[in-house]
């Protein structure tokens, strides 16, 4: 008995038609837009965009290529991952240059975006490690950590923008509000502090192997070496002696 198909939607027979081309051959390589639902057991790929305007549900895995491939909402990349760098991306604009680092995980708006060959940084906040360019070995969280940074390495900034004017200064750790705001290129200092009073607070652009520890506080010099102030209480200079050498 012969089966007349002049009920069936032509939209229908359309989709069946592409779903049986793309079983078939596997990928399609020009644009293609379908405004019914498609099922299939095997695979569908894309060699440019593949684009869902409703509701897209996968059983399976979701594989993009290793470089430049991504996920994006809006047309904005928002995650990425690679097993040739190592490295992963998560949030718009994250780690979005074209760049030889390894080792590298992004997670915020615009997180390492500048990165070309920085390796082993840890970013997670909003716009943290923005103009990062060979930086490494940084860990930095919270809101604008390490903003201009370029080529300091092996920080550690917890906060609200803490070393946000750091572009040099390496081996430092520094924790709180605005902690460490203008410095510029300084070396292994230690700040637990905040200045919420002020930038202007944050005095340290240049020194390197300071102490400073406690709210709204500076220190004598912004520019020396080797000081201490816990509190505007304990004061000290010289502080640049390594390991048990005083």
């Amino acid at each position: 008995m012969k089966t007349l198909l002049t009920n069936i939607p032509v939209y229908y027979i359309v989709a069946l038609a592409l779903v049986a081309t793309l079983c078939i051959f596997g990928s399609a390589h020009a644009s293609t837009t379908i405004s019914t639902d498609i099922t299939t057991g095997g695979a569908i790929s894309a060699s440019s965009t593949l684009q869902v305007s409703g509701a897209g549900t996968f059983y399976s895995t979701i594989n993009t290529p290793n470089n430049g491939g991504g996920y994006q909402i809006d047309g904005n990349t928002i995650l990425t991952a690679s097993s040739t760098n190592s490295s992963m991306a998560l949030g718009h604009n994250a780690l979005n240059k074209s760049y030889t680092g390894t080792d590298n995980i992004a997670i915020g708006d615009s997180t390492l975006v500048g990165d070309t060959n920085g390796s082993e940084n840890t970013a997670a906040g909003f716009q943290a490690l923005v103009d990062n360019t060979s930086g490494t070995g940084n860990a930095v969280f919270g809101f604008g950590p390490m903003f201009y940074n370029t080529s300091g390495s092996d920080n550690t900034a917890l906060g609200f923008i803490p070393l946000y004017q750091n572009t040099t200064g390496s081996y430092n750790t520094v924790i709180g509000y605005d902690a460490g705001y203008n410095m510029l290129s300084g070396t292994n200092n230690l700040i637990l502090a905040s200045a919420t009073s002020s930038f202007g607070v944050a005095n340290l652009t240049t020194g390197s192997q300071n102490i400073l520890i406690g709210n709204n506080i500076s220190l004598p010099s912004a520019t020396a070496s080797g000081q201490l102030n816990i509190g505007n209480i304990i004061y000290g200079t010289n502080v640049t002696g390594t390991g048990s050498t005083l």
